[in-house]
């Protein structure tokens, strides 16, 4: 099988000279499907095409979801169920139980032989073209769900249009594939094609070289842009405070008394100094708390109060809004420091707390456009890639760009405005952002892990090798260590 550390660079250099890289796969969640994303990201790259990497994620997962439920089906079919026609209701409603109810016993029977899903990928003058192949011919039922499923996305023109249609009960069937058309419709790209040849089951999809950045703002829809363009600018006593904490002019003692003058604000800094980052409840007062935080954790927590106020004078408070965002916050500075990148560590932790100021305004377009409802029935049962990937489909943009617009409207410092950007999209930062985008992303995977959100195979191999977490054992020892150490603070 594939060595992750051992062979990506062997292929990614083999895909570079246009040649086509198969990788087999055994099944979801193992590290050959790390690999994949992998190397889809650096085909990406290659095209000029990175400001896709979510959409094509979106799609190989669901390709694969799709490549590995029919092999699942067969394993219960012939080791549980001892059945061969697989259209039967009572054998389907039985498989769908054992899916939900004992998912790992199935996956075992599929580890335990050779692989019989492989993904493969070839770069051409033209673009990218890649394809799931699994071993296998559908049954009719199967075949019939595909083709629905593709004549349905052809018709429905958002999510709201696919969430109507007629769509098998057990677990979505058929509505990934036509998540997967829409999401490539919204992307500009073609639709993916399916195929049967000889003894197996293939989808693929070409995507066109091309540069675009993410800051080409012509996709993103024009009622939610003229939303982001409508909100005020920053409240002028946070404003006047973060220049009093930027001035060259300025000490601590000038800070805290500008600071002083709102009990807010003066709280929360003192309590921040109180956090097992920082003093752990020693502080009582806001010169002190001043002295231990620094001006420029300080500057970054005023952005945040100013870019919330803002936000929740709009579309309201939110409670993940305000839980999430800290522990990112302390993550990324727990990351920075345990890694030796104490440069970093402040602007880590400012980019933690701002990393999802553009949520509030994606969430609210939603809601508005009638999108929601059939965001979070998709989302169901599917990790944070393709949440995020409804926010594309749904508003032209998903919540990061959103936001580094807002930091930029808002006079954010352009790394802080970058972290925030790339947040999702680590492989997108320069050399100079690097390691400061790479460790707020990787904190806030580790947040995401820990609310049931994401799991160590779907983390860019090229963050987890950055900080030697190339072992699913390794990142869930630093999960563990990180939320003991956010939990005690």
């Amino acid at each position: 099988m594939i060595d992750l550390s051992r062979d990506f660079a062997k292929l990614t250099q083999r895909l570079k000279e246009e040649k086509e890289v198969k990788i087999p796969l055994r099944g979801l969640e193992t590290e050959e499907e790390v690999f994949v994303y992998g190397m889809i990201a650096k085909a990406l790259s290659y095209t000029g095409q990175m400001r896709l990497d979510g959409t094509i994620q979106l799609v190989i997962c669901e390709f694969l979801r799709n490549a590995e439920k029919a092999l699942l089906k067969r394993a219960f079919a012939e080791f549980f169920a001892k059945e061969t026609d697989y259209d039967k209701p009572e054998f389907l409603h039985n498989f769908h139980q054992k899916l939900k109810e004992d998912l790992k016993s199935l996956r075992a029977i599929l580890y335990r032989g050779k692989p019989k899903i492989e993904f493969s990928a070839r770069l051409q003058a033209t673009g990218l073209i890649f394809a799931v192949r699994n071993q296998g011919l559908p049954s009719v039922h199967e075949d019939e769900l595909i083709h629905d499923g593709l004549r349905h996305a052809t018709r429905a023109t958002d999510l709201k249009g696919l969430a109507a249609g007629e769509i098998g009960q057990d677990d979505g069937e058929g509505f990934g594939l036509g998540v997967s058309y829409l999401a490539l419709k919204a992307a500009d790209l073609g639709p993916w094609t399916y195929a049967v040849e000889e003894n197996e089951t293939v989808f693929s999809v070409i995507v066109p070289s091309a540069h675009i950045t993410p800051e080409d703002l012509d996709r993103i829809d024009k009622t939610l842009f003229q939303e982001v363009q409508s909100l005020p600018a920053f409240p002028e006593h946070v404003r006047r405070m973060m220049e009093v904490c930027t001035s060259p002019e300025s000490d601590m003692k000038q800070v805290a008394m500008e600071i002083g003058k709102d009990a807010g604000i003066t709280s929360q800094i003192i309590r921040l100094a109180n956090s097992g980052g920082f003093a752990g409840g020693r502080v009582a007062d806001i010169t002190e708390a001043v002295k231990i935080i620094g001006l420029s954790t300080i500057a970054g927590l005023l952005m945040k109060v100013g870019a919330y106020t803002i936000l929740e004078a709009r579309y309201g408070a939110s409670e993940e809004m305000l839980a999430h965002p800290v522990r990112v916050a302390v993550y990324s500075r727990l990351l920075a420091r345990k890694f030796k990148m104490a440069a970093v560590a402040d602007q880590a932790y400012v980019a933690g707390l701002l990393h999802d100021i553009g949520k509030l305004v994606i969430l609210h377009h939603m809601k508005r456009n009638g999108s929601q409802t059939a965001a979070d029935r998709i989302g169901k049962r599917r990790d944070r890639r393709s949440q995020i990937n409804m926010e594309e489909i749904s508003c032209g943009a998903d919540h990061a760009l959103i936001g580094q617009i807002l930091g930029e409207k808002w006079n954010f410092p352009p790394d802080l405005c970058k972290a925030i950007g790339s947040h999702h999209t680590p492989l997108a930062s320069t050399a100079e952002t690097r390691k400061l985008i790479f460790t707020v992303y990787l904190a806030n995977a580790f947040a995401d892990y820990e609310e049931g959100q994401t799991s160590f195979y779907f983390i860019e191999p090229d963050v987890l090798e950055h900080f030697n977490l190339t072992t699913q054992g390794a990142f869930e020892m630093l999960a563990g260590t990180l939320n003991s150490q956010f939990l005690s603070g």
